[in-house]
């Protein structure tokens, strides 16, 4: 539970808010967010303070449009946060479907779930940022400048959405092969009890006829009628366990169909 407690506090994810003001009349672009040393402003600022950024070019020239793609750049900024936040939930898929074929435990499980809800949170911001970069990229209002930028990151947002769905798919697959696991072993354990009942049966019939005490049965006053009796018992026992191990091989083996692709 421990182990489990600190692997669900390591997927929790972190909000951050980013609020951009933009001005096309006068070329600004105002930005306020919670944490002025978030990577999404260290991003911007790496990419302002680099000489040959077409960006840095273009807020020096400020009829190019530079808040623009400043705003852009932003954007891009926020969207990179997500590629690692993705990778790191796919190497835990990966590493929580190596150690389900292992040792299957319903830990493995819950963790699943937990990022598969993660994962889903993250598929619902990117939905919302797509459109958000869909309605930019009309350009309604005639203000941005830098549409094949916006076109490269609605590009980015699907390759990211695609992802997030093949780990939806992983996590999918988790929960069925737990769910198979358990049915297996409980159909285990049914065959185990149904063996038993039925290799006890013949011992139970014959005690139930031989043990009505009646007064005229012969085998009760036979010298070796407890003998006969065992004979008999273990000859039908041994029967009910080579029928019940041969038709347990027959369902096992079954038929196979194979299909070919056309």
């Amino acid at each position: 539970e421990e182990a489990e407690r600190d692997a669900g506090s390591d997927l929790q994810l972190e909000e951050v808010q980013l609020a951009c003001f933009y001005f096309p009349d006068r070329s600004l672009l105002i930005s306020i967010g919670n944490s002025h040393e978030s990577e999404i402003v260290k991003a911007a600022r790496r990419v302002l303070q680099n000489k040959r950024s077409v960006v840095r070019k273009d807020c020096i020239d400020s009829l190019s449009g530079g808040a623009s793609s400043l705003l852009i750049v932003l954007l891009d900024s926020l969207m990179d946060q997500v590629f690692p936040i993705l990778d790191i939930y796919g190497d835990a898929l990966e590493g929580l479907g190596l150690l389900l074929s292992r040792e299957p435990s319903h830990m493995h499980v819950r963790l699943s779930h937990k990022l598969k809800t993660r994962v889903t949170q993250i598929r619902r911001y990117l939905w919302d940022a797509k459109g958000l970069f869909m309605e930019l990229k009309q350009d309604i209002c005639g203000c941005i400048d830098k549409k094949k930028l916006l076109a490269t990151l609605i590009d980015s947002t699907d390759q990211m959405d695609k992802e997030a769905e093949s780990y939806l798919h992983t996590c999918t697959s988790i929960e069925n092969f737990y769910a198979s696991f358990q049915d297996s072993r409980m159909n285990k354990t049914l065959f185990t009890l149904t063996t038993a009942t039925i290799c006890l049966l013949p011992l139970q019939c014959l005690s139930g006829i031989w043990g009505m005490n009646f007064t005229e049965m012969p085998e009760l006053e036979w010298e070796y009628g407890y003998v006969m009796f065992w004979c008999i018992a273990l000859s039908l026992i041994g029967i009910a366990v080579i029928y019940t191990i041969r038709t347990n091989q027959i369902s096992s083996s079954g038929s196979v169909i194979l299909l070919e692709e056309v």
